[in-house]
């Protein structure tokens, strides 16, 4: 059962260098998010990197919906206060 997927367009884009890869920008924003220092984050081993990334993207992916859910909401509040006039 699927579900539409929104995309949120910043207008910042980088290529992947290889199909599943991680691009070493987004590692690096998951190692900084984890609490780690680039160097420190390279030295784990490979599966602990993998689950860093992981945590990151769904954690990323929770405030887009929250925030989705905030604006959905601002929006409803901003109609009726407009019916109320």
């Amino acid at each position: 059962m699927g579900y539409p997927v929104k995309l949120l367009q910043t207008g910042i884009s980088y290529r992947r260098e290889f199909a599943g890869i991680v691009p070493e920008v987004e590692e690096r924003e998951a190692c900084r998010f984890n609490g780690y220092q680039w160097e420190n984050w390279q030295d784990l081993p490979r599966y602990e990197r993998v689950d860093g990334v992981a945590y990151f993207r769904i954690r990323k992916a929770i405030e887009m919906h929250q925030q989705d859910a905030q604006d959905r909401e601002t929006q409803r509040q901003m109609k009726a206060a407009r019916k109320k006039k």
